[in-house]
């Protein structure tokens, strides 16, 4: 395909999770907070959104600051 029909953000989608996932890993967390406030708009076109915090949450749930697993949960984006 020409590069000017790919669609860059769709590729990116997979691979936030991981940085998430790798930057929690090395008690990063201010970095992953960071990342997930600027890119939680795109994260809500994640097609595993659910499972992807499910998953932080079950590894990371006693190693992470409440304030990261606010942000965290705001991934879902679900009405109140």
């Amino acid at each position: 395909y020409p590069p000017f029909f790919d669609d860059v953000a769709a590729r990116m989608l997979p691979v936030i999770p991981l940085i998430v996932y790798r930057l929690i890993e090395n008690d990063a967390a201010d970095a992953a907070e960071r990342l997930l406030a600027t890119y939680s708009g795109l994260l809500v076109y994640h097609p595993l959104r659910f499972t992807f915090v499910r998953e932080i949450l079950a590894y990371f749930y006693g190693h992470l600051p409440s304030k990261l697993i606010v942000r965290i949960l705001h991934v879902l984006d679900l009405p109140k």
